[in-house]
C-alpha cells in the first residue's frame, strides 16, 4: 500500500515538473505535504494556500482536517499543523507575516485569526454564509469576505471584527481581489443570475467602489462562462485573469472530448478601464 503511494507521489510529481519547471515549487510542496499525511492516515483535502512574504514558508489551509499545515518551502516538510473551525476556505496573510487569517465555511461561518509566531488561534469574527476567498485592504486595515450564499460581500474591521457593511453582488461570490490602490474589489460571482434558457448566459465579476461601498460595474464574461473558480490581479496592476470554465452550449453535440462541450478558459480585465479584453 505504501510503495503504491509513493509511486503514485512521484508520477504525481514527473507530472508537474513538465506542467510547470524546475522552479515552480508550489505545486510539489503541496504534493509533498499531502503524500506525508496519506502516510501518516490523515485526511486533508487541501483548499488554498499563501506563502510567507520571505518566501520559506508555505501555509496549507486543508478543508477535511479542519488544519492549516505549515510547510517548509525548502525541502517540503511540515513544520506545524494549526487547529481551526472546520472546513477552512480561503487563507489571507498579514504583509508582516504575523497573523493569518482563515475563513471557515459554514451557514453561520467563521474567520480564525492565527497568531503564527504561537501558531494558534487567537480570535474569531462572525462571518456568512460559507464564507471564502479572504482579502486584506492594502494597510491591512479592513478584511474583505465572500459569503457565497448571502450574495454579498462583507467588509470586517481587523482590529475588532466587526462587520462595517455588508454589499450585495450578483451571485455565489466565490473569489475576490484588490486592486493594488485599494480602489477596487473585483468579485467573481460563481453561476450566471436569471434565467438559463435566455442569452446572454454568461456570469458576471462585480467591481465594488471600496470607499463608496457599493457594485459600480458588471463585467459580463463571453456567453457560456460560468463556473468561476479564481480571480488574481498582475503585479502591475494592470489586468485582471480570471479561471472559469466556458460552455460551448450552441454547438450540436456531436462530441465530448478535447473540450468540445465544457472547456477550461481564463478572461483578462483591462483594470484602467474596467472592460473585458478577451476570453482564451
Amino acid at each position: 500500500m505504501v510503495g503504491n503511494i509513493v509511486i503514485a507521489v512521484a508520477n504525481i510529481v514527473a507530472s508537474l515538473l513538465k506542467m510547470f519547471g524546475q522552479n515552480h515549487w508550489l505545486p510539489f510542496v503541496l504534493v509533498f505535504v499531502c503524500a506525508n499525511s496519506i502516510l501518516a492516515g490523515e485526511e486533508l483535502s487541501p483548499t488554498a494556500l499563501v506563502a510567507s512574504p520571505d518566501g520559506t514558508k508555505v501555509y496549507v489551509a486543508c478543508g477535511t482536517a479542519g488544519l492549516v499545515k505549515v510547510a517548509n518551502l525548502a525541502n517540503g516538510d511540515v513544520l506545524a499543523s494549526i487547529r481551526v473551525s472546520p472546513h477552512p476556505t480561503g487563507l489571507a496573510l498579514s504583509s508582516d507575516g504575523h497573523r493569518l487569517f482563515v475563513t471557515c465555511a459554514s451557514p453561520k461561518s467563521e474567520i480564525c485569526v492565527v497568531d503564527l509566531a504561537r501558531a494558534k488561534v487567537t480570535a474569531k469574527f462572525a462571518a456568512g454564509h460559507t464564507a471564502m476567498s479572504p482579502i486584506l485592504s492594502p494597510d491591512g486595515k479592513t478584511l474583505f469576505t465572500c459569503n457565497r450564499f448571502n450574495d454579498a460581500i462583507s467588509l470586517l474591521e481587523v482590529a475588532t471584527g466587526k462587520e462595517l457593511r455588508r454589499i450585495a453582488v450578483t451571485r455565489e461570490p466565490v473569489a475576490a481581489a484588490i486592486t493594488p490602490d485599494g480602489r477596487h474589489l473585483l468579485v467573481a460571482n460563481h453561476l450566471p443570475a436569471g434565467r438559463a434558457d435566455q442569452p446572454p448566459l454568461a456570469a458576471v465579476v462585480s467591481v465594488i467602489d471600496v470607499a463608496a461601498g457599493r457594485v459600480v460595474k458588471e463585467l459580463r464574461l463571453r456567453n457560456g462562462s460560468g463556473s468561476l473558480q479564481d480571480i488574481r490581479i498582475s503585479p502591475d496592476g494592470k489586468y485582471a485573469v480570471v479561471t472559469h470554465i466556458l460552455a460551448r452550449f450552441g454547438l450540436p453535440t456531436t462530441q465530448l472530448d478535447r473540450g468540445w462541450m465544457n472547456t477550461n478558459a481564463k478572461t483578462i480585465i483591462a483594470l484602467d478601464r474596467l472592460e473585458v479584453l478577451n476570453t482564451v
